[in-house]
This record gives C-alpha cells, sequence and structure tokens, in this order.
C-alpha cells in the first residue's frame, strides 16, 4: 500500500479530473495491531451483479471477486504476483519437470464437511477439463494449448499428481489465476442430470445467498481450517472473522459513494480521483490505493480503416505522453508504462521502458507519411468504468493538441466489450484485468490465425514463437529474453498504445482492522475483522 498523499494541479486539464489519494488517510479510533474479533457483517458495493455461481464457468471480474472468497484452488498469487500455496501445503517438481506433485493441507473439508481428498481433486479437474463444463481456462490444459495435461494420479488420499506433456514455466502461474481459480469441489455440486447446482467448495465463506440484480450474501464457514503460510495476496492462511458478507449491487458510483458515507455500506472499492479528495476529508472512513497488474491502453483497429497503415498508429502513439496520462489519473504516484509486462513485474527492465518517444512533431511528421489529412478519428470509450472515461478524455486532449480531429465515441460497456471482439471501432480505451505472469498479457495481443485475430492483435510467426520460447523456458534469463523480444515488437508493430497500470483504489469504514489492496485488485475479505 502507498504511505504518502499528494495532490497534484489537474485544473490546466479539466475540472472533471481530482485527485487520487494513495494511503491510509483518516485517523482511526481504533488501533490497527488490535488482536482479531470474530462476528458482524460486511457490506461491499458492488458494481454490478455476479454473472453466476459456477467458479471459473460463469464469470467476469466482479464474479471473481465474490467467488473468490467461495471457492479454491490448489494455488493461488501471492503479494508479488508469484505463486503460493492454498489448497496445497506442500509441492514437488521431479527433475525433468513433467510432474507436480502436490501434498493437500491438514484438515481441508468442503462446505458440506465431508474431508477433502485427492478423489475429489481429482474429480474436480477432470470436470474442468470436459469440454461440456464450459470453463473458460479449459483450452489452456488440453492439447492445443500451451500447457498439456497428460494425467492426474492420486496415489494416497492425500496427494496429487499433475502430469503434462511438455516441461513448461506457465502451469502453475496458469493455475493460480484468479479468473479460473481451479476450484475444488464436492462432487454434490453437481446433480444427478449433470447440471450445476452450487458451489460446495473448500473456502473461507459459503454461499448463503444470492438475489440476482441486487445482493449476495457469504457466511463464515466455521469448520475452515487454513493454511499454515502466511496470508500474501491470495495465498497462505485465509482465516474467516466476520460472520456474513453482504456484496450489494450498486451500479452508480455517486449512489456507490452516498452508501459508503451514509454507512449502508462499509467497503466501496470503485473510485475516481474526484470521489477521493472528498473522502479525505471524511471523518470515519480509511482510504486506501496499490499499486496494480491491471493494463490500460488504447488500442487500435488494425484489420479496417485508417489504422490498418502503421505510420497513423505511431503518430498517435508518439502524440500521447503517457507519463502525463498516468500521472493525472494518479494524482502523481504513477508513471506511463509502455509494456505488457507490469511496473510490478520483476520482468519488467529497462527494456520494457523503451517506446517510440513523446514527439508531437514527429507525430505530425508519421501522419502525413500515413495521408491523414484531418480525419475524423474516434476513441471508443464508456461511463460504466469512470477510469475508462477519464483517460479518453486527457488522451483526446493530448491528441488534439498535436494536431488530430478526435471525438470520444461513448457507448454501453456491453457496445464496447462487443466491439473489442467483433471490431467495428477506430481506436478503444481498454482495461485488462491483471495478470501477474507476463505471458498471460502478451497473449492478448496476439493470434496465430488471421480469421480468428481480434482487430487489434498481431498476428506474426515470430511472436508465436517467442511466446512459445517464455512458455517453455524454464530458466529466467531466457524468458527474459523472450519477453524483451516481444515487447520490441509491440512497440514497432503497435496494436496499441500502452498507457499505464492503474492503481486500485477503495475506502471503508475506519472500524475495519486489517484490510489492505494489493495488485491482482480483487478485495481479500478473509484476516479482516471490525473493531468493537
Amino acid at each position: 500500500m502507498h504511505m504518502r498523499t499528494s495532490k497534484a494541479p489537474l485544473a490546466k486539464w479539466m475540472g472533471t479530473l481530482g485527485m487520487l489519494t494513495a494511503t491510509l488517510l483518516a485517523s482511526s479510533a481504533w488501533a490497527e495491531d488490535a488482536m482479531p474479533v470474530a462476528g458482524g457483517s460486511l457490506a461491499i458495493a458492488l458494481t454490478t451483479d455476479i454473472q453466476g455461481i459456477n467458479p471459473g464457468v460463469t464469470r467476469d471480474g466482479n464474479t471473481d471477486a465474490v467467488i473468490n472468497h467461495v471457492a479454491e484452488g490448489l494455488v493461488a498469487y501471492k503479494e508479488d504476483g508469484s505463486v503460493g500455496l492454498l489448497g496445497a501445503k506442500s509441492l514437488s517438481v521431479s527433475e525433468d519437470g513433467l510432474s507436480y506433485t502436490f501434498t493437500l493441507r491438514d484438515g481441508m473439508t468442503f462446505h458440506n464437511g465431508a474431508p477433502v481428498t485427492s478423489a475429489e481433486v481429482k474429480w474436480s479437474w477432470d470436470r474442468l477439463l470436459n469440454e461440456q463444463t464450459g470453463w473458460r481456462c479449459r483450452s489452456w490444459f488440453v492439447p492445443g494449448g500451451d500447457v498439456v495435461i497428460q494425467s492426474i494420479d492420486t496415489p494416497d488420499a492425500q496427494t496429487i499428481v499433475f502430469n503434462l506433456v511438455e516441461p513448461t514455466a506457465i502451469f502453475l502461474p496458469k493455475m493460480a489465476n484468479h479468473q479460473c481459480i481451479g476450484p475444488i469441489l464436492h462432487p454434490d455440486s453437481i446433480g444427478a442430470d449433470g447440471k450445476f447446482l452450487t458451489p460446495i467448495a473448500t473456502g473461507p465463506y459459503k454461499l448463503a445467498e444470492w438475489k440476482q440484480g441486487e445482493y449476495v450474501i457469504l457466511e463464515r464457514f466455521e469448520g475452515y481450517v487454513a493454511n499454515t503460510d502466511p496470508k500474501s495476496g491470495f495465498a497462505g492462511d485465509r482465516t474467516p472473522y466476520i460472520d456474513s458478507l453482504k456484496f450489494m449491487v450498486v451500479p452508480d458510483a455517486a449512489v456507490a459513494k452516498a452508501a459508503l458515507l451514509a454507512g449502508d455500506v462499509q467497503l466501496s472499492r470503485e473510485f475516481t480521483p474526484n470521489d477521493l479528495t472528498e473522502l479525505e476529508t471524511k471523518d470515519g472512513l480509511k482510504v486506501y490505493s496499490s499499486d496494480s497488474f491491471n493494463w490500460k491502453l488504447l488500442l487500435f483497429n488494425r484489420k479496417d480503416g485508417l489504422f490498418t497503415d502503421v505510420n497513423l498508429r505511431q503518430a498517435i502513439t508518439e502524440a500521447i505522453d503517457i507519463d502525463e496520462v498516468a500521472q493525472i489519473m494518479s494524482n502523481g504516484l504513477a508513471k506511463g508504462n509502455p509494456s505488457a509486462v507490469p511496473l510490478l513485474s520483476n520482468f519488467h527492465t529497462s527494456v520494457q521502458d523503451q517506446r517510440p518517444a513523446f514527439d508531437p512533431a514527429n507525430a505530425k511528421a508519421h501522419a502525413e507519411d500515413a495521408d491523414y489529412t484531418g480525419e475524423t478519428l474516434k476513441i471508443m470509450t464508456n461511463r460504466r468504468f469512470q477510469d475508462d472515461y477519464d483517460t479518453s478524455l486527457i488522451v483526446q486532449e493530448q491528441l488534439k493538441r498535436a494536431g488530430f480531429n478526435v471525438e470520444l465515441e461513448v457507448v454501453e460497456w456491453a457496445t464496447q466489450d462487443d466491439a473489442y471482439y467483433a471490431g467495428g471501432y477506430q481506436m478503444m480505451v481498454y482495461s485488462y484485468s491483471p495478470r501477474t505472469e507476463p505471458y498471460l498479457s502478451f497473449e492478448l495481443v496476439s493470434d496465430t490465425k488471421p480469421d480468428t485475430a481480434k482487430a487489434h492483435e498481431i498476428v506474426s510467426d515470430e511472436f508465436t514463437a517467442l511466446l512459445r520460447q517464455a512458455a517453455t523456458t524454464l530458466d529466467t534469463a531466457g524468458r527474459q529474453a523472450a519477453f524483451d523480444a516481444m515487447h520490441r515488437v509491440l512497440i514497432e508493430d503497435l496494436p496499441g498504445a500502452s498507457l499505464y497500470n492503474p492503481a486500485v483504489v477503495s475506502a471503508s469504514t475506519d472500524r475495519l482492522m486489517g484490510y489492505s489492496e494489493f495488485g491482482v485488485g480483487h478485495p481479500r475479505l478473509w484476516g479482516i475483522w471490525l473493531a468493537e
């Protein structure tokens, strides 16, 4: 968590943007180092309803944030983005890199009280790998994917072995992915007709009620036995203290802020810089922020229209001062990131800082090379995610100053998301959810076939070979070389202009103890409690 406050003069830009505070701002009547106290309930504002309750199958970001408290996998991301233990208490890898042996943590039970054994873990993974299940991450682990699981063995009740077709550096990062979870479920989660019923899982909270469009209630799992490793990110100790978590659907940011100030919710996580400026002055609140693995960028439609010409993509990139964008959006706490590799990553080196220099004069020259004569250029954006809209405003202003005729095309989020997959835009400000493994970020801007590639994606045998090198090379130096080479391709081919890694920001009642944000950007509501 950032431990300082800062205010930057934003009036020279536009009054619609405020200031981001990045620390624990308000003093509290309760000592942060007090001993945990069990009990109580916590209401959390959620911008949209969850998509469903089938872990890793019906999902989006908000769904992941809720279900991650219910379902657990064998491993999970740690604070620094590396992989730590969760459902497993130990892990060993064979010398040839083909077999991963997990020992289940002691005392682990399902929400129905049944003990967890390797048989249920194998059943869970067999189900996930079955095409009929519809698991969003199945393609990662089957033939045609980057990690192919050959077989799963259960030598005893506490041990499960994953055997791979070939060695890979990305098996554990993909297994730990918080969007997929790799959930360990009890077979009774599935009805006799094969349909999913409810997640009978192993997490610190159980699903109690979901009233669609209104709220989701989770109740503390009394039989939870935590991993003995220290809490770190999503891994380690997940001991729950609060009895009930109520995720309330509050799609309007102003209403969510009002609900927090009124005490109707005790934690809200969607704020603009303007909101935080106001919240800083309010008694009884804590405000948090963290750097993140999120990735915000301006995507170009390389398939159709003006942006098929790399000279215009180059011109737009040179007209954007990404450091200024990041400074404004974070109130001076962040800097621009021209790379798919997050600034928090150990793989972000000086090579990842290389980029087309901010040079409006050179941008005009490249625009002329593209035969740009003042045609209207449009940036697609939305108001559902305020930071997308605010970022679009800043980029639009910078491009206008460089002589480009730019308009915002403000659409519903669903419309923009459809356009991301289907095309039909020129430029769009888009945000990718956190990927702690750089390989997963580079995957987002490439495809192997022109007919399946999204409008912004690179189709290149060279890039595909580099991706494979990053996946199959086990030594760090070899992987770094692949990431560096892929970055050089991106800043030449320009599927988009990488902008920055947004900060994660939230605010809570000052009675909330032990809470903090971290780079993956989802709440962790275990290990926290309410002061009496």
